[in-house]
């Protein structure tokens, strides 16, 4: 490995981490996949308050959901349910035949099972205590939904959702710990030519991005990136490691680096498979 390459290691957010994320995306394009696209559902009040709210990405032909969460004095009404069938009926529109996302025995697993979700994938303690649930939809409808779907969320109607969703798990006993992690190659000269973007949550390092510029493959600068983060996961008191990977990324070079697949998305994106995986650190 040639010595004028460094590792920098980043606790907060940075501008390298666009340069990250557009070095994958480009590599998705050259394998036909395009960036994804955001939508967000919201339901207001009388007097123009949230009062819930859906989030996604539609992506490799799925569509993501990220955040679901309704008020406590709405619950019980169908409010969920119209939220998950709008925006399950737009991302049908722009593409996508099928839904993932993942939630916890303190949260909604039963509701998601309700409306035609299946568990495929799960690891226990997360957090610790609890059991987290990948679970998917196959075929998705396509009857408009009750609610309208934009792909420009405002930004106080997300922060809204999400800290409804952190004051839920609060009172389930469960703190939001996340913390951001940031690992970048660099040059003699400071310019940048990889790196890996992660965060530390409910005692797991999730790998979110990852990538190294083309003519520095193979020569172990990847490994290194990882090997990085999960020093500073466990200095961070993190067992566990998790990433998705398509098995047109770097399927073999997780499993080179011990981490084994527990649950599996066939045709995502169309002609692959993601393969979600675990490691204990």
């Amino acid at each position: 490995m040639n010595a004028e390459y460094t590792f920098t290691l980043h606790a907060k957010p940075t501008f390298e981490e666009l340069f990250i994320e557009r070095g994958l995306n480009t590599f998705n394009r050259e394998h036909g996949q395009s960036p994804p696209i955001e939508l967000a559902a919201f339901i207001h009040t009388d007097d123009g308050h949230v009062c819930g709210g859906v989030m996604g990405e539609v992506e490799w032909g799925w569509l993501y959901v990220d955040l679901l969460w309704v008020d406590p004095t709405r619950r019980g009404h169908g409010d969920g349910a119209a939220l998950m069938a709008s925006i399950e009926a737009v991302a049908r529109a722009q593409g996508a035949k099928h839904c993932w996302l993942a939630t916890t025995s303190f949260q909604a697993l039963p509701f998601y099972q309700h409306i035609g979700y299946s568990v495929f994938g799960q690891v226990a303690d997360r957090p610790p205590g609890h059991s987290y649930y990948f679970v998917q939809k196959r075929d998705l409808a396509s009857i408009p939904g009750p609610l309208p779907v934009t792909d420009d969320a405002d930004l106080d109607a997300v922060n809204v959702v999400r800290r409804g969703l952190t004051q839920h798990n609060a009172g389930q006993g469960v703190i939001s710990d996340g913390e951001r992690l940031a690992v970048f190659l660099e040059d003699s000269e400071g310019a940048l030519h990889g790196g890996l973007i992660a965060a530390t949550y409910w005692g797991w390092l999730d790998v979110q991005s990852m990538w190294v510029r083309e003519s520095l493959r193979g020569q172990g600068y990847g490994k290194q990136l990882l090997h990085h983060a999960e020093a500073e996961a466990v200095r961070r008191g993190c067992p566990f490691a998790f990433v998705d990977v398509g098995s047109f990324q770097g399927l073999g070079f997780f499993q080179a680096c011990g981490y084994s697949t527990f649950g599996t998305l066939t045709d995502r994106p169309p002609g692959h498979s993601t393969h979600f995986m675990r490691k204990a650190l």
